[in-house]
């Protein structure tokens, strides 16, 4: 046939089977429309039928159907085996049967020799496949495997969790896969059967275990019976809802799950339950655990019934019937004495008569003999009433040591200190030679009867630690060089003035030379320290341009020479002790730079600085410790002297100069000053704050009284901040022959004279 389909010579056999071939045609045989080239590009044999061609060609023998006007093709056997028929073998979608002889790419799914697809692979279509190297028949969704018969003959699917085999219907482990569910005509999920193996253990496995939600996707339901399920809040009789488990092969495994809320006993008896339950049988009818929901309460294993989750964390009930929450036995369990190798060890002692316990190591207590006068000397408060129950008379010394960096008897403060511990102490004097000292000052254990016997001397010019304050008194004091009247400054290239208004100061008599250091705050800076070029009368050079002064408020601060400087709280006294002449501050953060807890501390021209971020208190008296800043006499000795409190850097908020507070303790301020402070001068927590002729500037509350505290700041001077005088919850504020020069805020709050105002306090003006 090709060679007549080529006009090609036929030998004399091809001439007689063409001629037998031509006699069928005319006969009217299936070949009636006879042989032809082939549709137009086609090259080969063409077999023409009433209604479509068959065509032998290079890749095989094609179908064609012209039936619809188009010639399409839909049969092809392949010469290498492939075999594909359909409607239009053009798109995978219209082809019905798929034979892979060979291993290809198919409508971009990869296939194996001795594949077979009956229908399209592409997505949103149902197939099979003959997946010949897994020897599965699939039946899937586009390329998605849906379920597939097994080689052992078994149909899987489920996504792997069911089967049906000689076994009959199985479902395997799972969790979260439902096996049958049910759905409303809105496609929620209203129920479903779930398969789960065993709890560890492979010979438990637990079947039929029904759910039926009460609310899919908002909606509210009530289930009766097994299956049938409304769509309204009503509540049937005869309905029950239950599930159950087996361990198979053991009926004394039997668990009956369930929930009853029917009014029919006699139905619901036919699953083991009661009305308006949740139980749990094992072998039923005895239970493991049931919740009665009319009586609200828990049963288990048929033991005391409990009807309360209780969060009473003082167990005031006393209840057989409720159980606490964690928080409560918690909340219980923190107001009791904990478990304490101490005290087994304390409750162990004997505790006779004339006993007292002490450690032998850690945690670990025995007794001693203890005699009544022994116990007398003990209950002395101070050394001095020792001595005294002993009837012994102390010999004070009077003694003198020097703290210089060599040369000196001492090269640390603290190392002076520290030779007077337990000495009774006259007149003694610890003599501080110029310079930094890095240390943190402890002052306690010697004995005195009055501050004057220890004195720690430092810069030793009238002047040292004084400040000037523009608006306030000047010199009120009346120290030698210090001038007197109101203050003036002014400044001008790198000097600055200051002025009295009856007398100026005199700086350089005074002692003020180069290299000594002042601090200065400006009209528009924080404290700031400068270096001192030269001093004439009541002019300071500076070795730079001076900043802008002559605000209300502003001011200048003469700093002493002798500095005591720590990592943590810089000063610490318990016992009686003077401070002249010294420049004290802390580089630690929140730390207080001097407290006193016990005894008498009086300072005297020092100057002490709060760094910046340091939102501690700066000098403090707690626990019943005395503290005298810039004036104090006993007997012939007498201090009149300014010292000076100041904020370094941007202000702290909670930043306070002076204060007294907590635990009776007593602070009395003479001639001193509080610049660019949070507070100035405080007194709070029962306790005692006499602050005179003292000025507090740029303060955001110069004065304070509060917590039933009392306060005496009589003829003190506020210049700029916000509040001058403030006194708050129940103290009392004495503010006789005061002026409160703000910038801004108020002067006194409570404003009128006693008058109550902020919780009960008063302020008096005479």
């Amino acid at each position: 046939m090709s060679k007549v389909a080529n006009k090609e010579d036929l030998t004399p056999a091809e001439q007689d089977e063409l001629i037998v071939l031509m006699e069928q045609v005319q006969s009217g045989s299936t070949w009636a429309n006879g042989i032809a080239d082939g549709p137009s590009g086609i090259a080969g044999a063409v077999i023409k039928t009433g209604s479509g061609n068959i065509i032998q060609d290079e890749t095989g023998l094609k179908l064609y159907d012209d039936s619809s006007g188009t010639s399409l093709l839909t049969g092809w056997l392949q010469l290498d085996g492939d075999w594909f028929v359909g409607s239009n073998l053009a798109s995978a979608d219209t082809t019905s049967l798929s034979i892979f002889s060979n291993a290809q790419t198919y409508n971009s799914e990869s296939m194996g020799a001795g594949d077979v697809l009956f229908g399209s692979n592409s997505s949103g279509y149902a197939n099979m496949l003959w997946d010949m190297s897994a020897k599965q028949l699939k039946f899937r969704g586009g390329t998605t495997v849906q379920a597939y018969v097994g080689t052992d003959g078994n149909i899987v699917f489920g996504g792997g969790y069911g089967k049906i085999g000689t076994e009959g219907l199985v479902f395997l482990e799972s969790e979260t896969h439902g096996a049958i569910s049910w759905k409303d005509t809105g496609d929620h999920t209203i129920g479903y059967i779930y398969s789960h193996v065993n709890y560890g253990d492979p010979a438990y496995d637990v079947v039929n275990n029904f759910t039926m939600t009460s609310a899919p996707l908002g909606g509210n339901y009530n289930c009766q019976q097994w299956t049938r399920c409304y769509s309204d809040n009503t509540t049937y009789d005869n309905s029950v809802g239950f599930g159950m488990m087996t361990k198979p092969n053991d009926d004394s495994y039997t668990f009956l799950l369930g929930y009853a809320y029917g009014a029919d006993d006699a139905n619901v008896g036919n699953f083991g339950l009661t009305p308006h339950q949740f139980t749990v049988y094992r072998t039923f009818p005895t239970f493991i655990f049931k919740v009665d929901i009319d009586n609200a309460n828990i049963s288990i294993n048929g033991g005391q019934t409990i009807n309360e989750f209780s969060t009473d964390g003082t167990f005031a009930g006393n209840s057989d019937t409720a159980v606490p929450t964690e928080k409560a036995c918690k909340t219980y369990a923190d107001t009791k004495q904990t478990a304490d190798a101490t005290l087994a060890s304390l409750a162990a002692l004997g505790t006779a008569a004339n006993k007292m316990a002490y450690t032998t190591g850690v945690d670990t207590w025995a007794e001693a003999d203890i005699t009544a006068a022994g116990r007398a000397i003990l209950d002395d408060a101070t050394a001095a009433a020792q001595i005294a129950t002993l009837g012994a008379v102390a010999t004070a010394i009077s003694v003198t040591k020097t703290v210089k960096s060599a040369g000196g008897d001492y090269t640390t403060i603290q190392g002076a200190i520290d030779f007077f511990a337990s000495k009774f102490c006259t007149d003694c004097i610890i003599n501080v030679d110029a310079g930094t000292y890095s240390e943190n000052i402890v002052v306690s254990n010697y004995l005195s009867n009055n501050p004057s016997g220890l004195t720690i001397a430092g810069d030793t010019r009238t002047l040292a630690g004084t400040s000037f304050v523009d608006g306030a008194s000047c010199n009120v004091a009346a120290v030698a060089n210090g001038g007197s009247g109101t203050v003036a400054l002014s400044n001008l290239d790198e000097t600055i003035t200051v002025t009295g208004s009856t007398t100026s100061p005199d700086f350089d008599a005074d002692g003020w030379v180069s290299g000594d250091k002042v601090i200065i705050q400006g009209d528009a800076t924080n404290p700031t320290e400068y270096t001192i070029a030269s001093t004439a009368n009541n002019v300071i050079t500076l070795t730079v341009t001076a900043p802008a002064v002559g605000a209300d408020g502003t001011s200048i601060a003469l700093k002493p020479n002798r500095i005591i400087t720590s990592a943590t709280s810089t000063a610490v006294a318990t016992s009686n002790v003077i401070f002249k002449g010294f420049y004290v501050t802390t580089s630690a953060t929140n730390k207080n730079v001097w407290r006193t807890t016990a005894g008498w501390t009086v300072f005297s021209e020092c100057l002490f600085a709060i760094p910046t971020g340091n939102n501690q208190p700066n000098v403090v008296v707690s626990n019943n410790g005395i503290i005298n800043v810039g004036s104090y006499a006993s007997g012939a000795v007498t201090f009149d002297k300014t010292s000076t409190a100041l904020q370094l850097g941007a202000l702290t908020a909670s930043s306070c100069a002076w204060r007294a507070g907590q635990s009776i303790a007593e602070m009395r301020v003479y001639n001193t000053a509080a610049i660019n402070c949070s507070i100035g001068y405080s007194s709070t927590g029962a306790s005692t704050n006499v602050s005179r002729n003292v000025v507090a500037a740029l303060c955001t509350t110069a004065f304070n009284a509060t917590n039933n505290a009392y306060a005496d700041f009589t003829s003190s001077y506020v210049r700029g901040g916000t509040t001058g005088f403030l006194s708050q919850y129940n103290s009392y504020m004495l503010a006789t022959s005061t002026s409160a020069k703000n910038s801004a805020g108020t002067g006194y709050s409570p404003s009128t004279t006693d008058t109550e105002g902020n919780v009960y306090a008063i302020i008096t003006f005479t």
